[in-house]
């Protein structure tokens, strides 16, 4: 009776197995092939189809849907859908056009706020607080919904609608809950990358819609690329551009000039400017061409930028000009006429005499409406009046200015930006006319060099620029978030400020010997390194330097990523991976040593009970088979461990007591823990919020982290569980005044023990316990003086009023 009782329950045991194989295969194969797709999608949104494709696709669902938040991140909105070749799935995808959520509103926005799935069959769509009728009207019978996180972030909320009445498949909504728990980082990549893209899209069309000449050339003297005003200007398409060099192009004298000047840039290492003389359709032009060198990894060039601006029509507006004022007394005004910049006459008192037609077309002013106003009260704005006052005083006194830049105000009330150049225009007699004044419009670099700026301030990576002395520069927004500190707290600080030990240290030798010998280590290249924040806590970082020539010398940029997660999720997929894979064999190896096992356990006792009944055992034998028995039970519970990490645990989520659970907990063993000279302390609110959470499953958690906590303390002690609410979450400690942790310990590791008898696997599924609440845990400990383990736990999510009525 007892051998046919017995059979059904291994069978069953068995089969419980068999299946938890295969869900855990169908799980692997759903990521690898979630994966491979988002891999291959050309952007953000394209990775969200292809995400809701594959998924409904292996769950035989008709409907999907990807929300993700706004730019204010207050609503959420439809980035991609999916459905099936059918007409009814096409009129849902039609319906859906135009909707969006806010936090708590309708199943996309419950699930962004409590970042938990949620599954609604017909009767629940048909009433309760998610009563849906419109969606019913629809054909919907039933939906699923999942976020899609990184870290506490909710990139995404999946929806699924099935077209037929179906009940909720555990086996289904475990398998995509696990891979989409796996997808966070993976979409947030695609996102950035997406993101990136736009960027350098952004930067590519300004430099195209420059109005300056830009290109770039190997050391060889090769292009490889050009902006599209050279295309425009020379007449050539992108492919006869790249690969020529300036003998391919240009006339052989001139083309040696421009060689000439690269090789300069390339050979000093540094920028520079020069005057180039090139031929265009009207005749050859004059271009200020400001070069610049671009370093390797090796510290030496290995290209060449220039950013050539023609100053043709200015250089031939200051000859003639010249020549004119040779020839005849006065000022002849007709040879301004013809210039393309804008040109004045102001007389002594500062007042308009002249302004050429290049200038009244920028202004928006008529000649014979502006002569005679005063210059700095009609045409520049009142934050600009004291200063170019002073400096036309310092033309009268005879010294010129050269480069100023200042805004003017147009007829229309825009403002432009004018770089200026001013001088005493004399006769020939050597008699004062007035102050000559010729201007370049800078406005649209300015412009240009604002969104760039722009563009730094908007970047998701952290920079941090520095002089030659190693003194912070520059340090954008997200430099300020990374790192804790404001721009203003670092401004003209040693960059070791962001550094743990050894960098530290190190940096200052560093910046000398690589300017010395070239030799780099960190510029060019991408190097994993440690940082350092306001609080003092050091992180990984992913660090890449770039060497900046400017005007007042060398800068180093570093371009900071923190590392913090990739490297957290690297941990916990090998981990994950490894477990799997001690799972898989423990799972095989327990099928095939159980029934020995078992069958041995029960010859033992038989035998142990036969021996007493015939009096023919001493207490030393009696003994030794209590002792086998132990060992048997020992290697049970061993194999029950192992089946727990490869197992695909069932959890049933409720609003739960934390209080209630930890009374639980400690009343199992109180027995025990009075006889161990244990002293219990609980500290919980009596008002301390329900959790979601699995009160079996947590009770489990906590059994094993106070058991550990017991077994540190031999001499007994003080075993304190506390719990509070912090933010969203509830966390609970569970503290021992023990031996402590020793540092060289990886408590998260399988199998690594202090213990004689523990099986190292305790913490292991302690934390997966947590991890599948959506919680973290913790934990810090002094050798010699104690441990506390700290876990968080979500809080439940608040119900509105826009829940009860909400459409899907």
């Amino acid at each position: 009776m007892v051998e046919r009782t017995r059979a059904p329950a291994q069978a069953d045991r068995a089969l419980q197995r068999e299946v938890a194989t295969r869900q855990a295969e169908e799980e692997v194969r759903l990521l690898l092939t979630l994966t491979e797709a988002i891999s291959t999608a050309e952007d953000f949104h394209s990775a969200l189809a292809l995400t809701l494709q594959k998924v409904c696709e292996f769950a035989g669902w008709e409907y999907g849907e990807a929300w993700a938040p706004n730019e204010r991140k207050d609503r959420l909105v439809i980035a991609s859908s999916w459905h099936a070749k059918n007409e009814q799935a096409e009129r849902i995808a039609r319906a859906r056009h135009g909707i969006s959520f806010a936090p708590h509103e309708g199943l996309p926005g419950r699930v962004w706020s409590s970042r938990r799935p949620e599954w609604n069959d017909e009767r629940a769509l048909r009433s309760g607080i998610v009563r849906q009728p419109a969606i019913l009207e629809l054909g919907v019978r039933a939906t699923f919904a999942i976020p899609i996180m990184a870290g506490s972030e909710v990139f995404a909320v999946l929806l699924f609608a099935m077209l037929e009445p179906r009940r909720e498949s555990t086996r289904q909504v475990a398998i995509v809950s696990s891979v989409a728990a796996q997808l966070g980082s993976i979409i947030r990549r695609k996102r950035a990358e997406d993101e990136l893209h736009k960027r350098e899209t952004l930067l590519r069309t300004i430099v195209d819609s420059s109005s300056s000449v830009i290109y770039l050339k190997d050391a060889a003297g090769k292009y490889l690329d050009a902006n599209r005003q050279y295309e425009q200007l020379f007449h050539l398409r992108p492919s006869e551009i790249r690969g020529k060099t300036d003998h391919d192009i240009f006339p052989g004298e001139l083309a040696d000039v421009f060689r000439a000047n690269d090789v300069k840039v390339l050979e000093a290492g540094t920028a520079m400017e020069f005057e180039e003389v090139v031929p265009c359709d009207d005749g050859l032009h004059t271009f200020v061409s400001s070069k610049f060198p671009l370093l390797d990894s090796s510290g030496k060039p290995y290209a060449v930028c220039g950013i050539s601006t023609d100053v043709t029509e200015l250089k031939k507006k200051e000859k003639e000009l010249e020549e004119r004022l040779l020839q005849q007394e006065g000022f002849s005004q007709s040879v301004l006429n013809t210039v393309q910049v804008p040109v004045l006459l102001l007389d002594q008192e500062g007042r308009l005499d002249y302004a050429n037609p290049c200038f009244e077309r920028l202004s928006g002013y008529r000649l014979e409406e502006a002569r005679g106003k005063d210059w700095f009260e009609t045409f520049l704005p009142p934050g600009e009046r004291e200063r170019f006052r002073n400096a036309y005083r310092t033309v009268l006194a005879g010294a010129p200015v050269v480069g100023d830049t200042s805004r003017i105000v147009t007829r229309d009330g825009c403002e432009r930006e004018i770089e200026w150049n001013a001088n005493l225009l004399k006769d020939k007699n050597g008699k004062l006319i007035g102050v000559l004044c010729s201007g370049l419009d800078v406005t649209e670099r300015r412009r240009a060099e604002s969104w760039l700026n722009s563009l730094v301030r908007a970047a998701p990576d952290a920079l941090v620029s520095i002089d030659r002395r190693g003194s912070i520069v520059e340090f954008n927004p997200a430099a300020e978030r990374l790192f804790g500190y404001s721009r203003d707290e670092v401004a003209g600080k040693p960059v070791g400020l962001l550094m743990p030990e050894p960098y530290k240290s190190e940096h200052g030798d560093y910046i000398a010997r690589y300017e010395t010998t070239r030799e780099a280590r960190a510029v060019g290249r991408i190097r994993t390194v440690k940082a350092k924040r306001k609080d003092g806590s050091v992180f990984p970082i992913e660090l890449s330097v770039v060497e900046i020539p400017t005007e007042e010398g060398i800068h180093y940029a570093a371009f900071i990523r923190d590392i913090s997660e990739r490297i957290k999720l690297q941990g916990r997929l090998i981990e994950h991976e490894r477990l799997a894979a001690i799972g898989l064999t423990s799972a095989k190896f327990a099928h095939e040593i159980s029934n020995p096992i078992n069958g041995i356990y029960l010859t033992v006792q038989l035998l142990r009970q036969r021996l007493q009944q015939a009096g023919a055992a001493d207490q030393k034998t009696l003994a030794t088979l209590q002792t086998i028995v132990r060992e048997i039970e020992r290697l049970n519970n061993l194999l029950g461990d192992f089946r727990a990490l490869y197992r695909s645990e069932q959890y049933k989520f409720q609003p739960i007591s934390v209080a209630q659970v930890v009374a639980q907990t400690l009343a199992l063993e109180e027995a025990e823990y009075a006889g161990r000279g244990i002293r219990v302390q609980v500290e919980i609110p009596a008002d301390l919020p329900a959790v979601i959470a699995d009160g079996d499953k947590l009770e489990q958690a906590l059994l094993n982290l106070c058991k550990n906590a017991v077994e540190a303390m031999p001499w007994g002690g003080t075993l304190t569980v506390r719990a509070a609410v912090n933010g969203p979450e509830v966390a609970i400690e569970v503290s021992d005044t023990g031996t402590g942790i020793p540092a060289d310990i990886d408590v998260w590791e399988p199998f690594k023990t202090t213990k004689k008898t523990g099986t190292g696997l305790g913490l292991v599924i302690v934390r997966r316990i947590v991890a599948a609440h959506g919680g973290t845990i913790t934990y810090t400990s002094e050798f010699g003086k104690g441990t506390t383990f700290r876990l968080t736990l979500p809080l439940r999510p608040q119900e509105s009023a826009a829940e009860k009525s909400a459409p899907l």
